[in-house]
């Protein structure tokens, strides 16, 4: 990405002119078929890699280590509990671990950590998230 010009790469934000919706949600988005790999959260899109070499990447749901719809994984304690350890240390082993499941199962992103959404209404998942609140 850092190799293209400012021109391309506006271009695959904005998309063009006459540019469809359909055509941009088919540019931006990829639906995931199980059979073409384990994946929790979906896939980027595949249609830039043979012309401008952008690869497209599998994302995995976190945040106890990767969640896989059709494999199983280790599960890692949450990003909460590893804070209440006060060890970095141990979050590094944690992140070596996962990072090596991820090279392991073809995957390029893990949505995890979360952070300060403490205080959205439609949160419900505070279990999972770091924050400055200290409750």
């Amino acid at each position: 990405m850092a190799s293209l010009e400012p021109e391309v790469l506006l271009r695959l934000i904005t998309g063009v002119a006459n540019e469809t919706p359909y055509e941009t949600v088919d540019r931006l988005h990829k639906d995931i078929n199980p059979i073409e790999g384990p994946t929790a959260s979906g896939e980027t899109t595949a249609l830039f890699v043979s012309t401008l070499g952008i690869p497209n990447w599998k994302m995995t749901d976190g945040p106890a280590g990767l969640h896989l719809s059709t494999l199983g994984a280790a599960c890692y304690p949450t990003d909460i509990v590893m804070a209440q350890t006060w060890d970095p240390q141990l979050g590094i082993l944690m992140g070596r671990g996962i990072g090596i499941e991820m090279e392991f199962y073809n995957q390029g992103v893990i949505l995890e950590p979360g952070m300060n959404i403490h205080r959205d209404p439609l949160g419900g998942r505070n279990f999972e998230y770091f924050s400055e609140i200290l409750y």
